[in-house]
């Protein structure tokens, strides 16, 4: 009983905060009314990116003349009344915000008074919702995908403007003219994946060249032995010899997901061996011993200490960008920041590998290859992306000096 007092006293003041939040909100006061009922909403995904579906349609029915009501939001919105019919009123509510992040609404009254229990929601998304749910998905299925839509398309286009030989009631129309637009929207924007896809990554320092054969300890798949008694001895990237401080750019659009920074050499004690690691003259010492039983998880976590300072960019073509040893991270890049391509947002350092007086400045990036699991799209970890492939895996040096261009722009 006491349990069952506690959740409607809950439901009570959450209810309450509620309706005072919207008094402060919009600056008026609420009433209730038994005489106006909230219909339904048609199609009430609102796409604020597209000139077809930044808006919605919801009906309200009442005995009161509901001519001189309207739609109350603290957005920026577009509404007009389509029809009255049968009690029945009919409003469209267009967004002129693309900014705006609130979805609740009120109906309101000719005196300004917000109906309390008119209240409404809509789903809002953007063009970036629609990109990050398709982008993890392989070429054949978004191909397959888009046969579909343009098969509903096709059954829908009858629908892409009114006419009174549809012989067909408000709410079927409208539902079918939605779907045959978001339709067309999903469509553009994997189209859109599918051309990023098809391009090549640029060189992430201007200037600078990616390392050959004659510098070929920088290209990926080269030996790393010093390092086989406690992570992979495989170089996984490209190193770019560049003076300390040079500024690297963003090689493609999108979002960051990962930003590791202030690392100290005292995170090197987190790498996981057997024998317990050691200060030596201020600097991390490691045991010289036997290569240890260490899982693959444990190897590709060491490594990830190794890294240093990282910054993890997922592409347009949602392969995963390990930028590392970075010194000057910028406080403005964010772990699901959206950047744009030649972006200078970090600094050349060093590795930290546990040696005296180790003064290599470079960049070390690698590109990950996204193995495009639908069943994971958008639910990677971490631990995932340190498990992908990297690019060129088990290629020779001779192989990837030759067809590295095959990805990257050779201007």
């Amino acid at each position: 009983m006491k349990a069952k007092f506690f959740f409607v006293s809950i439901l009570f003041v959450s209810i309450f905060s509620l309706i005072f939040w919207y008094s402060l909100v919009f600056g008026t006061s609420l009433i209730f009314s038994n005489n106006i009922k909230l219909v339904s909403k048609i199609w009430d995904k609102v796409y604020l990116d597209s000139t077809n579906l930044n808006n919605f349609v919801v009906i309200f029915s009442s005995d009161t003349d509901l001519s001189k009501y309207s739609i109350n939001s603290n957005c920026n919105i577009d509404q007009k009344m389509l029809w009255i019919k049968n009690n029945n009123y009919i409003f469209n509510v267009k967004f002129k915000d693309f900014k705006c992040a609130n979805k609740y609404f009120f109906l309101k009254d000719e005196n300004n008074k917000i109906i309390s229990n008119t209240s409404f929601s809509v789903d809002l998304y953007k063009k970036t919702n629609i990109y990050s749910y398709y982008i993890d998905f392989s070429d054949e299925l978004l191909k397959k995908i888009i046969i579909e839509l343009n098969s509903k398309m096709s059954d829908l286009s009858k629908f892409k403007k009114y006419s009174p030989d549809l012989k067909v009631n408000f709410q079927e129309f409208y539902s079918n003219y939605r779907e045959y637009y978001e339709s067309s929207y999903k469509k553009e924007i994997i189209n859109s994946i599918l051309y990023n896809r098809a391009l090549k990554y640029e060189i992430p320092i201007s200037w600078y060249k990616l390392p050959d054969l004659k510098n070929k300890t920088k290209l990926p798949n080269t030996p790393r032995p010093f390092r086989e008694n406690y992570t992979i001895p495989i170089h996984q990237g490209w190193d770019i010899n560049a003076p300390l401080w040079t500024n690297v750019s963003t090689l493609d659009d999108w979002i960051i997901i990962r930003v590791v920074n202030n690392f100290t050499k005292d995170d090197l004690l987190k790498i996981n061996y057997w024998t317990k690691l050691e200060y030596k003259n201020g600097w991390i010492k490691l045991p010289e011993t036997s290569k240890t039983n260490l899982t693959y998880e444990e190897e590709i976590n060491n490594l990830d200490i190794l890294r240093w300072n990282q910054v993890w960019l997922k592409t347009s073509k949602w392969d995963v960008i390990f930028y590392s040893h970075l010194s000057e991270v910028s406080s403005d890049i964010k772990e699901w920041v959206f950047v744009k391509l030649w972006t200078n947002i970090w600094k050349v350092w060093k590795t930290w590998v546990p040696w005296d007086d180790y003064n290599d400045y470079h960049l070390h990036f690698e590109v990950h290859k996204n193995p495009y699991d639908e069943k994971l799209a958008w639910k990677y970890k971490t631990e995932d992306y340190l498990k992908w492939d990297w690019y060129f895996k088990w290629k020779s040096v001779e192989y990837i000096a030759e067809h590295q261009w095959d990805i990257f722009d050779l201007k």
